[in-house]
C-alpha cells in the first residue's frame, strides 16, 4: 500500500519528483510523512539537525524520532534518519548509508545502548535498518548495503513494507531486549499506535 494517503503527502512527493537534483524538497516529505501521519500520537517528538549523541555535538542527523518511555517520561532515541537526492549515484548511497552507521554507533556508544534503528532514503524510496555490534540489518528486503534496488518508493504498492518498519520500531523500541515486548514484561506499552506482528521478508 502506498504511503501517499492524503493531498498534501501528494503535494510534497511531486515536488520531490520534480526537484530531482536537490534533497532538501524530500526532506519535507519525509519529515511531514513522520511527523504528520506516522508518528503523530503524542508519545513522539519528531526533530531536525540534532547530533547523535551529546558527545558528538557538531555531528547533526537530518531527522530523528524521539519517543517518550513510562513509567518517568525519559526521552530515549527510536530511529535515525539520513537522507540523499533523488538523483543519488552509488557512491552517494554508500555515503548515506555510512552516515547513518556511524550516527547509530556513535549514538550506541555514547549512550551505552544495544541498538538503534534508522532508516536511509534516496529521495522518496528507502530503507530501513536495525544497527547492532556495529552493523546494519535491513528491517525488510536483501542484506547488502548501497543496493539501490532495495530501496522501495514511498508511492508504490511495496511500500507497506517500509510501513510494516515503524510499527515494528514501535513494537520494539531500543529499550526492549530482542524478542521481548512490553506485553511479556507486564508493562503497558509506552506508545499508543498500533503494532505490526512481523517486519516482512
Amino acid at each position: 500500500m502506498t504511503l501517499i494517503t492524503n493531498v498534501y503527502l501528494k503535494k510534497l512527493w511531486e515536488d520531490a519528483q520534480a526537484n530531482p537534483s536537490s534533497e532538501h524538497h524530500s526532506i519535507s516529505f519525509w519529515n511531514y510523512l513522520l511527523s504528520k501521519v506516522v508518528f503523530a500520537s503524542e508519545g513522539f517528538i519528531v526533530d531536525h539537525q540534532k547530533p547523535p549523541s551529546l558527545d558528538d555535538p557538531n555531528r547533526k542527523i537530518d531527522i530523528v524520532v524521539k519517543y517518550f518511555e513510562d513509567p518517568d517520561f525519559k526521552i530515549k532515541m527510536l530511529c535515525f534518519h539520513e537522507a540523499k537526492k533523488p538523483k543519488a549515484t552509488k557512491y552517494d548511497i554508500e555515503i548515506v548509508e555510512s552516515q547513518a552507521i556511524d550516527a547509530c554507533e556513535t549514538y550506541c556508544k555514547g549512550e551505552g545502548k544495544d541498538f538503534i534503528y534508522a532508516m536511509t532514503t534516496i529521495g522518496t524510496a528507502a530503507r530501513q535498518w536495525r544497527y547492532e555490534s556495529g552493523g546494519f540489518e535491513p528491517l525488510f528486503g536483501p542484506g547488502d548495503l548501497a543496493d539501490r534496488s532495495a530501496y522501495i518508493e514511498a508511492s508504490s504498492p511495496d511500500a507497506s513494507q517500509i510501513r510494516a518498519g515503524f510499527e515494528y520500531m514501535k513494537k520494539f523500541p531500543p529499550s526492549l531486549r530482542v524478542g521481548q515486548s512490553y506485553a511479556q514484561l507486564g508493562q503497558s506499552h509506552p506508545i499508543n499506535a498500533p503494532a505490526a506482528s512481523i517486519v516482512p521478508e
